[in-house]
């Protein structure tokens, strides 16, 4: 197998065996480099407890990342400190966090959503969106997702488009970051959060719009740009163009993880 990309364990797996799956596979991985998951196999009635010290000595923190994607949320929280662990109930073989389990997003937060640290949520927004074409048709995730996110007893982090049936939060842009795409989006939190950054339309130009599947054509509002670069619009050169019309910048999740890392220590 390839490496850089995320370790790959089965949906059954909780806190204590990814934690040591993460340290074994991290250690011992010799493939060539590249992009790919990181599969191991071997017994695993041996492993350790979760919660020890990683290899250089500071505690792991461990953060859930439902609905996970290509891994842009992911990208960002681990720029904040967190080991990342995705969860999509499709394979991501480009997933940029630090495991991937390919599970229901829903019934993998009830049954393992305590054991972690942190959580981060990003249900599919196609129900809330003014881009979609037939919201009807689509699922509503947003109230179920919270749901189990209050059960579990966790700091949480949910990020949506305007519109999705958030309770509060606050909104980020991409012009708040330098980036070319502006892409709001509100993060609801778990703890109380102000706001210190304001976007910066005025000094971003005519936004980039990363979403469905064609580029180039103008409008009088903004442009999708050539689609090819999307990924370095978003600040995800390791995603296809299609993946990063359904993530968020990792700049977001850098800046909201970092908030939240001061919630947990």
């Amino acid at each position: 197998m390839r490496g850089h990309g995320p370790t790959v364990v089965g949906a059954g797996v909780g806190r204590r065996n990814v934690q040591d799956l993460l340290e074994v596979g991290m250690s011992s991985y010799k493939g060539p480099p590249g992009v790919g998951p990181r599969v191991l196999q071997g017994d695993q009635s041996a492993l350790r407890p979760g919660g020890d010290p990683g290899a250089g000595g500071a505690a792991v923190v461990l953060l859930l990342d439902l609905y996970c994607g290509a891994g842009g949320a992911a990208k960002g929280y681990k720029d904040a400190g967190f080991t990342v662990v995705g969860v999509d109930n499709v394979p991501q073989s480009r997933y940029r966090g630090d495991a991937f389990i390919q599970a229901d997003a829903l019934e993998f937060l009830a049954e393992h959503g305590h054991e972690y640290d942190a959580i981060h949520a990003s249900p599919p927004c196609q129900a809330y969106s003014s881009m979609s074409r037939n919201r009807g048709d689509h699922p509503s995730l947003y109230a179920p997702t919270r749901d189990g996110l209050h059960f579990a007893g966790k700091p949480f982090v949910i990020e949506n488009v305007i519109g999705a049936p958030y309770h509060s939060g606050f909104v980020l842009c991409g012009s708040m970051f330098g980036l070319k795409v502006r892409r709001h989006r509100n993060l609801e939190t778990s703890w109380l959060e102000f706001l210190t950054l304001r976007c910066a339309h005025d000094k971003q130009g005519r936004p980039i719009t990363v979403t469905g599947d064609s580029g180039g054509k103008p409008s009088s509002h903004s442009w999708k740009g050539i689609r090819s670069e999307w990924p370095l619009y978003m600040g995800m050169p390791w995603a296809t163009p299609k993946e990063c019309s359904q993530a968020i910048p990792p700049a977001y999740t850098r800046y909201v993880g970092e908030r939240l890392m001061e919630q947990l220590l």
